[in-house]
């Protein structure tokens, strides 16, 4: 499951059970959702927020060349976390996948 959002430091979320996990699945989907956000929604920033220990999350905004922009504690329902911001503009997202 993939949700955009139209809020301030939050505009994508995701969650896949843990049996399809690993499999390359969620990064192959974040990457389509990704280029709706900006080619079809035609927004100039995407924002998402992940709580530090959520590695796989954290691994798909790097391989999507997003960048760390600041850190807060934040509660989770599993308790009070440091909650990561991560962001990638258009501009980056278009220079990615240029045509070489």
């Amino acid at each position: 499951m993939i949700g955009l959002h139209d809020r301030q430091d939050n505009n994508r979320g995701f969650w896949l059970s843990l049996e399809h996990q690993g499999q390359g699945l969620m990064r192959e989907a974040c990457e389509k959702v990704t280029d709706y956000w900006f080619h079809v929604l035609g927004k100039s920033v995407l924002r998402t927020q992940k709580a530090s220990i959520n590695r796989g999350s954290k691994k798909i905004s790097l391989a999507q060349g997003e960048k760390l922009i600041k850190v807060e504690e934040k509660e989770y329902v599993s308790g009070k976390y440091a909650c990561e911001f991560w962001e990638i503009t258009r501009e980056e997202w278009c220079n990615r996948h240029a045509p070489s």
